[in-house]
């Protein structure tokens, strides 16, 4: 039997003819449409999932899609119809990640840092080291004393009697040193900074701040400086001036180590504030507050996790807790079912979480 060849013109038109058929398919795909088995045409969407861990297996609606990639850690999801699905991450040695997520169509909806927890959970002795920086982060300074007059003294040139402390300033109610700097409020409730290098005092204003004997409380980074009065309201200053004011209530301030946003630690909830505009979903803008967790437990302290800036260690009166930054990221995650006496998250050590029980401290390292 002879061989059929197509001749030239016959293999040009046949192209054309592929072309013509499949550049439909190939463009829809590409706007996010994909054709049935039925041949009708509907729009999809996608997932993106990232985590700091290499090889995990994705699920959705327990059935097995994809691992993430060795050298992004990261997989895309493409196709997907329009609704919710039940996106589970597994990983050996790892508590499952199990999230609802809504895939809308011609959009792929992101899941960044994921943070796989191992599983059992150890709670490891802290090293002396580890010890060490736990203590100067607790540390209350020596350079400077308040007196029963109202005098701040700095204390940093005195040698006793033959050198009597300098004052810095009078009518002092509180005072802390934070981040290198040295903040005082007046009796008054004038608020005014103290330069450490160049003994320079600023006044920065009156804020409005309520005083009683309650002291208080003060966080820095950068620019920013969050400052809790005796009532518990907060005051953010950027730059020394303020920007924004809340209502009353406020335990603690935490700033994030990127500057980008502010923790703050209620009793039966916490809110996350935005210093800049988020670049990745949901796109955040600078200034928004969101509550990210509520508890009907009593909330003792919460902390950033640093090894990513984007979750949150919480103590509460009867246990420990790992949440996401995002509303509605995850579940919460209990890391320890039992009261502690205190929490504790260092930006030197990003990727360990401390505990403090019967007096000894613990770390749980992610």
């Amino acid at each position: 039997a002879g061989t059929f060849r197509f001749a030239p013109h016959q293999i040009f038109y046949l192209l054309v003819f592929l072309f013509i058929i499949i550049s439909p398919v190939v463009v829809a795909y590409a706007l996010g449409y994909t054709i049935n088995l039925h041949g009708s045409i509907s729009k999809v969407g996608g997932i993106f999932v990232k985590s700091s861990e290499g090889e995990l297996s994705i699920y959705l609606n327990d059935e097995f899609q994809k691992k993430t990639s060795l050298l992004s850690n990261g997989a895309l999801l493409t196709g997907l119809a329009s609704g919710n699905y039940s996106l589970h991450i597994e990983k050996e040695d790892f508590r499952s990640w199990i999230k609802d997520v809504k895939v809308e169509a011609g959009l792929v909806t992101e899941i960044r840092d994921i943070l796989l927890v191992p599983d059992p959970i150890y709670l490891i002795s802290a090293t002396t080291e580890e010890a060490v920086l736990l203590s100067l982060a607790e540390q209350k300074t020596k350079d400077y004393q308040l007196n029963r007059r109202g005098d701040l003294l700095d204390l940093r040139e005195s040698s006793g009697a033959n050198s009597p402390p300098k004052t810095i300033a009078t009518k002092i109610k509180f005072f802390k040193e934070v981040g290198g700097r040295v903040f005082l409020v007046s009796q008054q409730g004038f608020l005014a900074e103290f330069g450490p290098l160049d003994n320079s005092l600023e006044t920065i204003g009156r804020l409005g701040f309520f005083i009683d004997e309650r002291p208080f409380k003060f966080s820095a980074a950068g620019a920013y400086v969050f400052i809790i009065d005796s009532a518990g309201g907060g005051y953010l200053l950027e730059n020394n001036k303020l920007k924004n004011a809340f209502h009353s209530e406020i335990l603690w301030a935490y700033l994030d180590t990127k500057e980008s946003k502010i923790l703050l630690v209620r009793k039966n909830g916490l809110e996350v504030v935005w210093l800049a505009d988020n670049p990745r979903q949901p796109f955040q803008k600078k200034g928004e507050q969101e509550t990210v967790f509520s508890s009907q437990n009593s909330i003792k302290d919460a902390r950033w996790f640093f090894g990513d800036n984007q979750h949150i260690v919480i103590q509460t009166d009867k246990d420990v807790l790992l949440i996401s930054a995002k509303k509605g990221e995850d579940n919460p995650l209990v890391l320890v079912p039992k009261k502690v006496e205190s929490i504790n998250t260092l930006p030197d050590l990003p990727e360990k979480i401390f505990i403090k029980k019967e007096g000894i401290n613990y770390k749980i390292e992610l």
